[in-house]
């Protein structure tokens, strides 16, 4: 998803982008890509290029994600507004924006070209210079790279001018576009999540069964680390930590081998150390029993090798109150092929 700021393409696109790269509104309105340096990523919103101009949100990513999964808005059915208004100055800012577009209009010519047109932004801007900056910010319109025109110039301000006075905690502004909320960032943040794959370890190794004799099941800790995705706007002090924690890992067994008491399907739960499964004191470094995860398979294998696959669920969520929070992600491994064998023994009774 790319998003870009519809004033690029406001009904004074061309004049209006002439002032204001000539002013001190550039900085202040937030034109021009995240640059990583500053402690912000470009999230999944590349810089796109509209009139000339290389414009995009100013939303930030970071992860600790280690994982090779990468989620998407997909996987939680959530599909990001077309457009939405984002904050871009104080109104300390904006005064000074304001009187530097005033200046810029007439040493441009532009005043003079469409007195209109500026009319219009004076009476329009003018009476809001003293908004007290602690109920509030200026906001600008983003929108998706494919929104039409239309959605674009939706903007509910008079003659396509970007910037709209927006109270704090409003979820809707303007002709009622959606404002940038937590819950928002949430989303974004989600998106950036990775998740590890998932590989289960067995002991004893899966070549090495024995019929009668427990099986542990444990998952690495490359497997079961908690991961994080941050998404932000750190110039309005606007965050929002998604966190993914595993919750229990999920054995399952099928061949011809599961018969007689033999369970086709065990279910591991989070050991108090962060670990999921016990490998019987090899590899895990669990505390919990080791029935929590083990089974004991009852018979040899004859016709053919049993498979072992496994799934964890990961809990998704963030500190917020958002529709549909907290979510679960289920992650699947390759199936792992076991032979069962016997131990031979000799009676002489």
């Amino acid at each position: 998803m790319q998003l870009g700021r519809g004033s690029a393409i406001a009904a004074v696109a061309a004049a209006f982008l002439v002032v204001l790269c000539q002013t001190s509104a550039t900085a202040d309105s937030g034109v021009g890509p995240v640059s990583p340096s500053s402690g912000g990523g470009a999230c999944t919103f590349p810089a796109i290029t509209i009139n000339s101009q290389t414009v995009q949100s100013q939303v930030s990513c970071s992860t600790s994600s280690s994982g090779s999964q990468t989620l998407s808005y997909g996987s939680f059915s959530w599909t990001p507004p077309t457009c939405w208004w984002e904050p871009v100055m104080t109104a300390s800012q904006f005064e000074t924006t304001y009187d530097d577009m005033v200046r810029g209009f007439h040493g441009t010519g532009f005043a003079e070209q469409d007195p209109a047109a500026v009319k219009q932004f004076e009476t329009y801007y003018a009476p809001q210079l003293d908004n007290d900056g602690s109920t509030g910010s200026w906001y600008d319109w983003v929108c998706n790279a494919d929104a039409s025109i239309a959605q674009m110039m939706a903007t509910g301000v008079p003659g396509g001018w970007p910037w709209l006075w927006v109270k704090n905690g409003s979820t809707t502004a303007g002709n009622g576009g959606t404002v940038l909320t937590d819950e928002i960032l949430a989303e974004i943040a989600a998106a950036s999540l990775k998740i590890p794959s998932l590989s289960v370890a067995m002991s004893p190794a899966p070549d090495k069964q024995t019929v009668n004799l427990p099986t542990y099941f444990y998952a690495p800790t490359d497997s079961t680390a908690k991961q994080q995705s941050t998404a932000s706007l750190a110039a309005f002090n606007m965050s929002v930590t998604v966190t993914a924690v595993p919750t229990d890992l999920q054995i399952n067994v099928s061949g011809p081998d599961v018969v007689d008491g033999t369970p086709s399907s065990i279910t591991c739960p989070l050991n108090s150390n962060g670990t999921i499964g016990n490998g019987s004191g090899t590899g895990s470094g669990a505390t919990a029993a080791p029935s929590a995860c083990s089974l004991v398979f009852r018979h040899a294998t004859t016709s053919g090798a049993d498979s072992v696959s496994a799934s964890m669920v990961w809990n998704v969520d963030y500190t917020g109150s958002g529709a549909g929070w907290p979510r679960q992600v289920t992650v699947v491994s390759n199936p792992v092929q076991v032979n069962v064998g016997e131990i031979q023994t000799v009676n002489n009774g």
